[in-house]
């Protein structure tokens, strides 16, 4: 057992190293080119505000911001036309084989007219230079870029999102010791892209249904020899994900199913054999002084261990206070959401989100 303990809680510093950036905005990033936003919202009311308020006080401004009214009933359109400049348009019926999301988004790109698009969740928070330092970003490298937000928290419960923040990222190996050889994934909150690529991967209509538009968006990029790169969002562009209990079981659920299915096995493998170690320690201390090698003192020295990567671990992807003290109770709950994602995987095939039941196809 020892060897896995050692070997797991090593295995999250080489999981997670060091999340790449953002880079500085250039002086004049994407010039001469238009640039539209794509804002799909779904029940967004409360959330939509900010991050209108944010895109009409950014040093390089978008050129059009499309706001899509997917079916909400809280007052979601109302919300983006009270925000100038902003055109709102509203989602038909999803089609069969479509998800919600996806369907917005490609509803959202044929009310656009930039030659550069910009996906943004309705959840996601900007500082002035966002907008510039993507752009900037997007121009070294062409292809897609995308940007997983600083995730911020305003409630303690909203701190249980922390392991699966940091196992996501893990996943999608943009920060590790050993980085992919190709990147393959994409977070969704924030993409950029050309519309000539995104045209000719065939947008969102090349993966309909997918459960993680975002990770089957990218997957049509890599197939068409394109690059794909992620990187993480602090300090400009953050956002504040699920708010209560049922918000965090329903959506990282949903989130454990797409990645587990796209993630390379070797990679997976590490992953787990952190969460096994982690919990391995957890069973340990919880057996009393008498388990653990050093008996009080080295207890002590393996709950500071654990906690202290925890917190390292965390601050790279989001601010989520002292919460890295608890962490015993963090990875308990991340297992029992994990077994609940499995089930849905494996035996119910279908997942909810946002009020829709989204069913899992197989691989997209």
């Amino acid at each position: 057992m020892t060897w896995v303990v050692v070997g797991g809680w090593l295995a999250g510093w080489v999981l997670l190293w060091r999340l790449p950036r953002l880079g500085p905005p250039a002086p004049a990033p994407a010039e001469g080119r238009r640039v539209s936003v794509v804002i799909p919202a779904r029940n967004e009311a409360d959330r939509l505000p900010t991050l209108l308020a944010g895109l009409a006080r950014q040093s390089r401004p978008a050129d059009q911001v499309v706001v899509v009214d997917d079916g909400s009933s809280d007052g979601t359109a109302a919300a983006a036309r009270a925000a100038p400049g902003v055109d709102v348009v509203t989602a038909t019926a999803v089609p069969s084989g479509w998800n919600g999301k996806a369907w917005a988004c490609a509803g959202g790109v044929r009310a656009t007219e930039g030659d550069v698009l910009v996906f943004l969740d309705a959840d996601v928070e900007l500082d002035g230079e966002a907008l510039a330092s993507l752009l900037t970003t997007w121009e070294a490298r062409g292809g897609l870029v995308s940007v997983q937000p600083h995730h911020h928290i305003r409630r303690p419960i909203e701190a249980l999102s922390l392991p699966f923040n940091v196992v996501a990222v893990m996943g999608l190996g943009i920060g590790s010791l050993l980085p992919p050889r190709h990147e393959w994934g994409a977070a969704g909150p924030c993409i950029v892209t050309s519309r000539a690529d995104y045209a000719r991967v065939g947008g969102h209509a090349a993966a309909p249904g997918a459960v993680a538009e975002d990770l089957a968006l990218a997957q049509r990029y890599v197939d068409a020899g394109l690059e794909v790169r992620c990187v993480g969002g602090a300090p400009s562009i953050r956002f504040r994900m699920y708010r209560d209990l049922h918000g965090i079981v329903e959506g990282w659920s949903k989130n454990l199913v797409a990645g587990a299915h796209r993630t390379p096995v070797v990679r997976a493998l590490g992953i787990g054999l952190w969460v096994t170690a982690v919990l391995a320690i957890a069973v340990r201390l919880a057996a009393g002084p008498a388990e653990v090698p050093g008996g009080l003192a080295g207890g002590v020295g393996l709950y500071g261990a654990v906690a202290g990567q925890t917190w390292l671990l965390g601050r790279s992807v989001g601010r989520f206070g002292a919460a890295a003290l608890l962490w015993p109770a963090l990875f308990a709950f991340f297992v029992a959401v994990s077994a609940l994602s499995a089930v849905r995987a494996t035996v119910l095939r279908r997942v909810r989100w946002s009020g829709r039941t989204l069913a899992i196809t197989g691989r997209r």
